[in-house]
C-alpha cells in the first residue's frame, strides 16, 4: 500500500525520460504525434540537422550519432583513425551545423563487430588495439566539439550494446588520462525478462556510484548517465513491459531512456521493414502511421509527468504513477509487466472513477484507436492482463485517497 495524500501531497511536474531513434523525417509523422509523447532526448544520423527543429519543437535534445554520419566496416568505410584530420574535419561541421545544445555521441556499440571491431584483424592484441583507437577517436571527436563549443561541448559515450562495468570503467580511465570531459555516460540495455528490466535500476545506481560521484573521476565530469537504446526486439510492443523500463529507468537516475528500433516482420511485404527508417517513431506507429497500443502506453507515461505526485512499484512487475492534473482530480497510471493476470485492489470504493485500457492485443502490431474512459461505479479493484496499462482518474474523496496495492 502506498499511501499518498492527494490534498496536501506537493505535486510537481517531472521531466519525462522518454526518447527516440531516428524515428521520423522533416514532415512525417504529424508534429501531434511527436509531442504528444514529450521526447526528453531524440538521437540521429545522417538527418541530424535536418530534423533538429522538429527535435528540439518537440522539447528533446538532439543526440548527433557521430559514427552514423562517417560510417561503419558493415558499409565499407575506412576506419575514422586511418584519416583522423577528415574525421575531425567532419565532426566539426556537425557541431557548426547543430550547436552548443546538442549532444555529440561518438561511436554507436563500439564493442561489436560491424560497428567497430571487423576494422582490426584477428589476433592476440586485438581487443587491445580496438580499444586504443577507440579512445583516439573518442579524444579527436571531443576536442573537434571543443573547437566550436568550448567549455560547453557535451559528448556521449561510449555507448557500447550492453551494460559492461568493466568495460565503462576502461573508458573512464581512458578519458581521464587523456583530459577528455564526458558530459553523458551512455550505454545501450535490452534485457528480454522482468529480471533484466529491473537490473536497469541496479544499473544505473552502479555507475552512478562509482563514475559520478567517486572524485576520482570528477575531472571527466560526468554530468548525465544516459540508456541510449533500450527496449529489446522481444518487448518492443508491450505496453507493460516499455512502462516498466521507464519506471526503473527513472528511480535508478536516468537522464533518459531512449526507444531503439528494429526489423518487423514483412506481413506480406516481400521483406521485413525496419522501423528506424519508416517514421513510425520507433515502431510506436504502424508503417501506415496509425498509434499502436505502446503508443498510448507512452502517451500516458508522458501526461503522468506533469503535477507528478509518486510513482512506485506495488509488487514484481506492477507500476502506479500517479498524478493530480487539477486540484481534486487523481489520475494513476497502472502498468503489469507481467506475463499472467493480476488484480489490483483500490483502498476504498470509487464512485463515478474513470478507466482507459491499453491491452497487448497479439503481438501488439495492429493499430489501436485512441482509448476512450469509461465511468465505473463503485470500482474498488482492477484487473489487469498480461502487459496492460490501465488509467484510473477519479475524485478524492474528502481530499484524501491513497494509491492502489
Amino acid at each position: 500500500m502506498l499511501p499518498a495524500d492527494f490534498a496536501h501531497a506537493q505535486a510537481r511536474d517531472v521531466a519525462p525520460i522518454f526518447g527516440l531513434v531516428h524515428a521520423a523525417s522533416q514532415t512525417a509523422p504529424s508534429d501531434a504525434l511527436i509531442r504528444t509523447l514529450h521526447p526528453r532526448h531524440w538521437r540521429a544520423g545522417r538527418l541530424t540537422a535536418e530534423i533538429a527543429p522538429r527535435m528540439r519543437a518537440a522539447g528533446a535534445t538532439p543526440v548527433q550519432a557521430l559514427s552514423d554520419v562517417w560510417g561503419y566496416p558493415m558499409d565499407g568505410r575506412p576506419a575514422p583513425f586511418a584519416d583522423m584530420a577528415a574525421f575531425s574535419a567532419q565532426v566539426r561541421r556537425q557541431a557548426e551545423l547543430l550547436g552548443p545544445d546538442a549532444i555529440y555521441s561518438v561511436w554507436n556499440e563500439p564493442n561489436s563487430g560491424a560497428f567497430w571491431g571487423n576494422w582490426f584483424p584477428e589476433g592476440p592484441t586485438q581487443t587491445q588495439d580496438a580499444e586504443r583507437r577507440l579512445y583516439d577517436t573518442f579524444e579527436a571527436a571531443y576536442r573537434a566539439v571543443e573547437s566550436v563549443h568550448g567549455q560547453d561541448a557535451k559528448i556521449a559515450g561510449p555507448s557500447i550494446n550492453g551494460y559492461d562495468f568493466g568495460a565503462l570503467r576502461r573508458f573512464m580511465e581512458a578519458m581521464l588520462v587523456r583530459g577528455v570531459r564526458v558530459d553523458t555516460l551512455a550505454w545501450h540495455d535490452f534485457p528480454t525478462t522482468l529480471e533484466g528490466v529491473e537490473a536497469i535500476e541496479a544499473h544505473l545506481r552502479e555507475a552512478r556510484r562509482a563514475f559520478v560521484e567517486d572524485p576520482r573521476y570528477a575531472a571527466v565530469g560526468v554530468r548525465q548517465l544516459l540508456i541510449e537504446e533500450s527496449m529489446a526486439n522481444e518487448t518492443h510492443f508491450a505496453p507493460g513491459a516499455l512502462i516498466a523500463h521507464l519506471y526503473h529507468a527513472e528511480a535508478g537516475g536516468a537522464a533518459g531512456l531512449m526507444r531503439a528500433c528494429w526489423d518487423e516482420p514483412a506481413q506480406g511485404r516481400r521483406h521485413a521493414t525496419s522501423n528506424c527508417w519508416n517514421n513510425s517513431l520507433d515502431g510506436l506507429l504502424t508503417p501506415q502511421g496509425a498509434p499502436r497500443a505502446a503508443y498510448w502506453a507512452m502517451a500516458a507515461y508522458a501526461a503522468s509527468s506533469q503535477n507528478r505526485i509518486g510513482a512506485r512499484r506495488l509488487a514484481p512487475g506492477l507500476y502506479a504513477f500517479a498524478s493530480r492534473p487539477t486540484a481534486g482530480r487523481i489520475v494513476v497510471l497502472i502498468a503489469s509487466a507481467r506475463s499472467t493476470p493480476i488484480a489490483v485492489d483500490l483502498p476504498s470504493r470509487l464512485d463515478g472513477a474513470r478507466v482507459a485500457r491499453f491491452p497487448l492485443r497479439g503481438d501488439g502490431r495492429a493499430a489501436m484507436p485512441r482509448p476512450a474512459f469509461a465511468t465505473t461505479p463503485n470500482i474498488s479493484a482492477l484487473e489487469l492482463a498480461p502487459q496492460e496499462v490501465v488509467v484510473l482518474e477519479f475524485t478524492g474523496s474528502n481530499g484524501r485517497e491513497v494509491l492502489p496495492e
